[in-house]
């Protein structure tokens, strides 16, 4: 008699066993979505949606996925029919839905485009460039103003700075200055 009931038992788990296995849980989902499995928990949640098309909890759950995944347009989709069809999101702590709501806000506003690599290059080479460029000018400027005081070191009459271009001028002796005329 035992044997007959221990079998039955075993019957009916293994029928109802594989409807439990095909479906899997809010725990397994959230457990491939910390361990960053994100494909994982995106194929499981569309088992979980076709199994329950209605259920807020798992729009909600597919919502947070598709935020991680970087799919913001289509988790603030999943959120606004989690919020439809649960209004006041019993299964969320009202703070982590308002920063979710903040953050999936943010992303959705901010305008379509690339924002990666790319663009961060494009900024540190427009920084190098405009400081060489900032460089350069500095050293102008400095030279400028070196060749500026060159000038006026010497005599002021004189035009490179005191010489006449024939060496340095000496009013005194017959060797130095201008050549001597006459006698």
């Amino acid at each position: 008699m035992q044997l007959k009931f221990f079998g039955l038992i075993a019957i009916a788990l293994m029928l109802v066993a594989p409807a439990a296995w095909a479906e899997p849980s809010v725990a397994q989902v959230t457990q491939a979505v910390q361990a960053g499995r994100l494909d994982q928990a995106q194929s499981m949640m569309r088992k979980v949606l076709v199994a329950h098309p209605q259920s807020a909890e798992a729009q909600y759950l597919e919502a947070r996925i598709l935020a991680r995944q970087g799919n913001w347009a289509g988790a603030a989709a999943a959120l606004q029919k989690s919020e439809q069809l649960a209004p006041d999101m019993p299964f969320v702590k009202p703070q982590v839905l308002t920063s979710f709501k903040k953050s999936l806000q943010s992303h959705v506003n901010k305008p379509i485009g690339k924002v990666g690599k790319e663009s961060h290059w494009g900024t540190v080479l427009a920084f190098f460039l405009g400081l060489v460029a900032f460089i350069a000018l500095i050293s102008m400027f400095l030279r400028r103003r070196q060749q500026a005081s060159m000038i006026y070191r010497g005599q002021p009459s004189a035009p490179f700075g005191g010489m006449n271009g024939y060496g340095p001028v000496n009013s005194g002796g017959a060797m130095g200055g201008m050549p001597q005329q006459g006698g």
